[in-house]
C-alpha cells in the first residue's frame, strides 16, 4: 500500500493510481478503483475509508459524519475540540459536493476539504489528493492541541 502516496506511477506495464492500486486490473482493489463496470458502489466506501484513516494516524482529531434533513451529506467532520473541518471524499474525476456546499452555507466553517483525484489547490475550499492526506496537519495548519 506504499504507493498509495504517488499519483499515476507507472512500473513496467502496471499503472498505479491515486490510491495506490493497480489500475489495470480486471478483478480486486484495482479494478474497483479503475472504474470497472459494477464497483461505482465500492469505490467512494474504499475512498472514504482510506482517508479516514490516514486522517486518523496524521491527525489528533475527532471524526463525525453529517447528514441534513434532505439528502445532503459530508464525509467527514475533523475536530479539535474547537474547530470542526468539514471534508468531502470524492473517489471519481467528475463530481458535485453538493453537500459540503450546504454544510459551508449552513455553518460557515473557516475551512473546508475536498480530497479527490483533481490535484491540491487553495483557495474557499482546499482541495487535497489522496495521496497528500497524510500531510493533512500541515496543509489545514491544525493544531490539535
Amino acid at each position: 500500500m506504499c504507493d498509495a502516496y504517488y499519483s499515476n506511477i507507472n512500473y513496467g506495464n502496471t499503472r498505479y493510481d491515486n490510491f495506490g492500486y493497480d489500475s489495470s486490473a480486471k478483478r480486486g482493489a484495482g479494478a474497483v478503483l479503475a472504474d470497472a463496470p459494477g464497483s461505482e458502489g465500492f469505490r467512494g466506501g474504499i475512498a472514504e475509508n482510506f482517508v479516514a484513516t490516514e486522517i486518523a494516524a496524521a491527525l489528533e482529531a475527532d471524526m463525525y459524519y453529517w447528514g441534513s434533513d434532505g439528502s445532503a451529506e459530508v464525509d467527514l467532520l475533523i475536530s479539535d475540540g474547537r474547530s470542526v473541518v468539514p471534508m468531502e471524499v470524492k473517489s471519481g474525476d467528475r463530481f458535485r459536493a453538493a453537500g459540503l456546499k450546504e454544510y459551508i452555507d449552513r455553518y460557515s466553517p473557516e475551512k473546508s476539504v475536498i480530497v479527490s483525484r483533481k490535484g491540491p489547490r487553495d483557495g474557499s475550499v482546499t482541495h487535497i489528493p489522496p495521496y497528500l492526506v497524510w500531510d493533512a496537519r500541515r496543509r489545514l495548519d491544525w493544531d490539535g492541541s
